[in-house]
């Protein structure tokens, strides 16, 4: 009774004559009947047992599983998923990046290109807008998703250079490196990739690897089954195929889009009290980060990172371990060896409560704080 069709704006008459949709549907419909004669004819093959039906079906799957892989099925794959998502989360955020629509702003023949990459944090810490209008030589990017934490960059960091950019810009705090205590295989999963499963593994003690392995054979095997990879869209689809899911929140136009639900400062606070802390892979978290920045080194690509800003209260509240001075100090040194710029919280404008939006973003007036100090630096860098 409560069922409603997305919109669609597929000509089905003009589809169903067409060779490819006659073709697809013909291949289909041939399935069940190689099935049955490969289950009847195996039995006849009694010197060889060759398993005919089992060969069918993989090499159905690998054939699918490539097709999935292509450019141009991945985008049609996005658009049946995309209206069944919920908007935001971090689901959907997955799905911009598997189509590479990223938020940019500035004139596609600049020479100089900055993409922005992390968290929901750098997403609403800069704004495109006054970046545009104070460095109108430079052409700028977001590629931000929910959660980005320091062990999905060994997954993007193909993803983020194949943007092209001469400057990357990262914004850090310290509950992205103290944070994990097993590898979050929700976040990794969709962008798996083998080079990356093996960046992970090798961060990792031969103990946490052991205690991780589940993780990494999920990881492993996501790497080369696209059905896997992508389980969650497939699975979110089929059970929601009739709702449109993906109404967006009214954002005035120079307000980010925002990537998750935000939880307000108390929520925030008592989570992050909760989560934050000296987990088991702090230093698997600092050396994904320092295979990240090697990277770009070598492929001459300046790397600036930016020390996360977190609300006043809610940083003296689960800080006190000082893990904010350690974070600091492990990326300085970082910065020294890699040679990428770090600019810590004294070199940087200071930002109030009044600054914030919740307890880890910030609102108008500190958007256009940090937005106006990245923009300074990066006019200097260009003269």
């Amino acid at each position: 009774m409560y069922l409603h069709p997305p919109k669609s704006t597929w000509d089905f008459h003009n589809a169903f004559q067409s060779k490819t949709a006659i073709g697809l549907a013909v291949s289909l419909g041939i399935l069940p009947w190689l099935w049955m004669i490969g289950i009847k004819a195996n039995p006849l093959i009694k010197s060889i047992r060759f398993p005919i039906a089992v060969v069918l079906a993989m090499g159905l799957l690998t054939l699918g599983g490539f097709l999935l892989s292509t450019t141009k099925a991945t985008w049609y794959f996005v658009e049946w998923a995309k209206i069944r998502t919920p908007n935001p989360s971090f689901g959907r955020n997955t799905l911009f990046w598997e189509q590479r629509n990223f938020e940019q702003a500035g004139s596609p023949d600049a020479k100089t290109k900055v993409v922005i990459v992390g968290s929901s944090q750098p997403n609403q810490g800069f704004s495109l807008n006054w970046l545009e209008m104070a460095c109108q030589d430079i052409r700028f990017e977001k590629n931000c998703l929910a959660g980005f934490g320091p062990m999905q960059y060994p997954f993007l960091n193909n993803r983020i250079s194949e943007r092209r950019p001469q400057i990357v810009v990262c914004h850090l705090s310290e509950f992205d490196f103290f944070r994990e205590d097993a590898v979050p295989i929700e976040r990794l999963r969709w962008a798996a990739t083998l080079s990356g499963t093996k960046t992970v593994f090798q961060t990792l003690t031969a103990y946490q690897a052991w205690k991780n392995r589940g993780a990494l054979g999920d990881l492993a095997f996501s790497s080369v089954i696209p059905y896997w990879r992508h389980r969650d869209h497939f699975r979110r689809t089929l059970f929601g195929y009739w709702w449109n899911k993906s109404e967006s929140p009214k954002v005035d136009s120079d307000q980010p889009t925002p990537l998750a639900v935000s939880s307000t400062l108390d929520e925030a606070i008592f989570f992050l009290k909760k989560n934050i802390g000296r987990k088991e892979l702090v230093e698997a978290n600092f050396a994904s980060f320092h295979c990240f920045a090697q990277q770009l080194k070598q492929q001459h690509v300046k790397l600036i990172v930016v020390e996360g800003q977190v609300h006043p209260n809610a940083r003296r509240v689960y800080d006190t371990e000082h893990l904010q001075q350690e974070t600091r100090m492990r990326l300085k040194a970082m910065a020294t060896e890699l040679e990428f710029v770090f600019f810590e919280t004294n070199q940087m404008p200071t930002f109030t409560p009044a600054d914030f939006a919740d307890a880890y973003h910030l609102n108008d007036d500190g958007r256009r704080k940090l937005s106006d100090f990245l923009a300074e630096h990066l006019k200097m860098e260009n003269n």
